[in-house]
This record gives structure tokens, C-alpha cells and sequence, in this order.
């Protein structure tokens, strides 16, 4: 009874680990289905990502006019309150790729998600197979994080 009380005891140790450690990892943030607009587009290229306060996605799709559009998404995970203010952002995309902007949120928007905007139309086409990396300043006083957007397999 004792060696099976101890194995019992063990499992639910180990068990609750690897779910900790499972949700650190997890990206926790947007699905396609949280934007209007992307919920019905199909064939959309997704990079997802996050860090300790933000979850991020990149999505790359060819709207209904044939244009390319790329568009990043935040999401506030941390503690507190979603933050307001300037949303400042760095972003990678490989093959020379790099560009920026800044964002005002007079205040937090609904369900939590922060559109930064469309990503310039003359950047190159992003290879869907590599990660993106993101830099995020907010609240001006330099909080600041650094996200890895992985491709989302289908």
C-alpha cells in the first residue's frame, strides 16, 4: 500500500512540472479567429511567440484585393492591468528585413489585442519556414522584451 500511495505521489509531482513548464511555453495570446477581418481568410501564414508580459503574432495573407498583407498583434499576459501609452517595436524578419513603429494607446483595447499596424508593403516577402524576432518598449519608462515568432505549423 505504501509503495503504491508513493508512486501515486510521485506522478501527481511530476505531472504538475510538466504542466508548468508546459504553459511557460505555450503561447497564451491571439488566434486568427480574435481578428474580424482574418477569421474567414484562409491560407494565412502565422508566426507566433512570447515572453514573460506580451504574446505576439505575425500574419502574412493575400487579402481580397490579391494585395500582401503582414500584420502584428500583441497581447498583454502579465500582471495588472494592460498597459497604455506608447507601444514601441523593433522587428526582424530575416533576409535584411527590419523596420519599426510606435503605437499610442490612449486606452487598453478591447480583449487585450494590439494591432501595431500593417508592415511596410515594400519589405520582401517573409520565408515562412524561419522565425521572427520582436522588440517591444512600453509604458516609456523602459520595459522592455524581446519575443522569438516561430512559424505555426498547419
Amino acid at each position: 500500500m505504501k509503495w503504491l500511495m508513493s508512486i501515486v505521489i510521485l506522478s501527481i509531482v511530476m505531472l504538475s512540472g510538466c504542466s508548468k513548464e508546459a504553459n511557460n511555453n505555450t503561447f497564451a495570446g491571439i488566434e486568427k479567429s480574435d481578428i474580424s477581418d482574418l477569421a474567414n481568410e484562409s491560407n494565412v501564414a502565422e508566426f507566433k511567440g512570447s515572453s514573460e508580459n506580451w504574446a505576439a503574432v505575425y500574419f502574412n495573407y493575400t487579402g481580397k484585393d490579391n494585395s500582401e498583407q503582414k500584420r502584428i498583434y500583441l497581447k498583454y499576459i502579465g500582471d495588472g492591468s494592460s498597459p497604455t501609452g506608447d507601444i514601441n517595436y523593433n522587428y526582424d524578419l530575416g533576409n535584411a528585413n527590419v523596420g519599426s513603429g510606435s503605437v499610442t494607446f490612449k486606452v487598453a483595447p478591447e480583449k487585450g489585442i494590439y494591432y501595431l499596424g500593417p508592415i511596410a508593403k515594400n519589405e520582401a516577402k517573409k520565408d515562412k519556414s524561419n522565425s521572427m524576432n520582436l522588440q517591444i518598449i512600453w509604458n516609456g519608462d523602459g520595459n522592455s522584451e524581446s519575443i522569438v515568432l516561430r512559424p505555426v505549423s498547419k
